[in-house]
C-alpha cells in the first residue's frame, strides 16, 4: 500500500468521526434539553405584574388586553382581589405574552401550578418561567422545614402564588400523600 492511499483512508476515518461526533452532538443536544420548554427560557420570563383594579369584576374574560399593546402598569396593592395580569413585555413596554390571574388579597397573585424547579427559576403549567423568592411558603403542610421543590417534584403542587415582581412566594398542594423527595 502507498502511503499516499494510507493517507488517504486514514484523513477518510478522520473525517467520518468527525461527522458522526456533529450528528450526535446536534441530535442529542435537541433532545437533552435545548427547547422552550427548558427553566429559565426568556421567551415567557415574567417580567410584569399589573393589577387592573376591579375588585368586584366577576370574572377576568372581559378584560381587555392584548398582545403588541403597551402592558399595564397598575402595581400590584396589598389587599388586591382583582383582575392581574401577568407577563411578559419587552424593552420597549409592549405585552409580548401574558396570562390572565387574580389578586390573593394579601399582596400575592393565584398563577397556574408549578411543573418544573431550576436553580433559580420555577416554570409554571403554562410556561410561564417566574423567579423564585428568597423564602416560599408551602401552604399546605404545618411543618416549617417543608421544602417546595420536593412537592413539585412529586407533582403534588396545586397553585402558585406570585409576589408584586412575579417571583414564586408560595405554593398550594395536595396533602393525600407526603413528598418522596422531600
Amino acid at each position: 500500500m502507498s502511503h499516499w492511499r494510507a493517507m488517504s483512508r486514514w484523513v477518510g476515518a478522520v473525517a467520518g468521526v468527525v461527522v458522526l461526533a456533529v450528528v450526535w452532538w446536534v441530535a442529542w443536544g435537541a433532545h437533552l434539553g435545548r427547547s422552550a420548554h427548558v427553566a429559565g427560557v426568556a421567551a415567557h420570563q415574567i417580567n410584569v405584574v399589573a393589577d387592573l383594579g376591579d375588585d368586584r369584576a366577576p370574572d377576568c374574560s372581559a378584560v381587555s388586553v392584548s398582545r403588541g399593546e403597551p402592558a399595564p402598569s397598575g402595581a400590584l396593592r396589598p389587599t388586591s382581589t382583582a383582575c392581574v395580569v401577568v407577563g411578559t413585555a419587552d424593552a420597549s413596554g409592549i405585552l409580548r405574552w401574558y396570562f390572565m390571574a387574580r389578586g390573593a388579597g394579601n399582596g400575592s397573585v393565584v398563577a397556574p401550578r408549578p411543573v418544573r424547579v431550576g436553580l433559580s427559576t420555577v416554570t409554571l403549567a403554562n410556561d410561564a418561567v417566574v423567579a423564585i423568592a428568597s423564602s416560599v411558603t408551602v401552604r399546605c403542610t404545618a411543618d416549617p422545614t417543608a421544602r417546595f421543590e420536593a412537592f413539585v417534584a412529586d407533582g403534588l403542587a396545586t397553585a402558585a402564588y406570585l409576589d408584586a415582581s412575579g417571583a414564586l412566594v408560595a405554593i398550594d398542594c395536595t396533602t393525600s400523600t407526603k413528598p418522596t423527595t422531600n
